[in-house]
């Protein structure tokens, strides 16, 4: 069974200063107000949101099947840093758009851009990117 979360977390990992289970994981947005909280300000959180239901394979056998993966990226900023905090969710976007990394057969960002959803409650600007994966298994 496919991996889509982990397949965007390594297309990210060790880019622009993003490493797995430091300022980079799996799942839903983490908060960070515990003081001596593990998780920083300066965050993304890769979440697996669904897809559709399997395809048959264009020859119309059961087997192999056409999986469609969505997935949600999401760039938290450090407080008022919208400039600094879109650039690096963009270089995150053109990972994702322009890698197809195995077994998926194609990886695209859904959105022209990231986008952007506003502040949370400590003025850190959050930015949303949306993936498809698509994999034949």
């Amino acid at each position: 069974m496919a991996d889509p979360e982990s397949a965007i977390i390594a297309l990210i990992n060790g880019n622009d200063g993003w490493v797995t289970d430091t300022n980079l994981f799996r799942g839903p947005v983490y908060p960070d107000e515990n003081v001596g909280s593990p998780i920083p300000r300066e965050a993304v959180f890769v979440q697996l949101t669904g897809g559709p239901p399997p395809l048959d394979y264009s020859d119309g056998s059961i087997s192999p099947q056409e999986y469609e993966y969505n997935v949600q990226v999401i760039v938290r900023g450090a407080p008022d840093t919208y400039g600094s905090t879109r650039t690096k969710a963009q270089t995150i976007w053109v990972l994702i758009h322009d890698t197809d990394p195995a077994p998926y057969i194609a990886v695209r960002a859904t959105t022209a851009s990231p986008v952007p959803v506003g502040q949370d409650e400590r003025r850190s600007f959050i930015f949303v990117i949306n993936a498809r994966l698509l994999i034949v298994e």
